[in-house]
């Protein structure tokens, strides 16, 4: 019965052994999982935000031009303004 006990035993803690392995290695698949589908959704923001940054930068850029081109024709008009004012100064009676 002795025997029988000892070899129960062995069978039990070499069983117990086998499970404890499978739990940690299923553990350490299930993190991993999860690292990379944090990472996955971390690269997906981080792509969203990169793009939305190039969009605003064009957004940007734009608005620039636009900027650029209402100076240049503000500067159009200033300078017609004042032909016409000297014009005007030079056909007064």
């Amino acid at each position: 019965a002795h025997v029988r006990a000892d070899q129960i035993k062995e069978d039990a803690q070499a069983e117990a052994q086998a499970m404890d392995v499978s739990a940690r290695d299923q553990a350490k698949a299930q993190a991993q999982k999860l690292v990379d589908a944090a990472a996955a959704e971390a690269n997906e923001i981080q792509n969203a935000h990169q793009l939305r940054l190039n969009n605003l930068r064009a957004e940007v850029r734009e608005m620039e031009a636009q900027r650029a081109a209402l100076i240049d024709y503000l500067g159009l008009m200033s300078r017609k303004l004042l032909n016409l004012q000297n014009e005007a100064i030079a056909n007064d009676p």
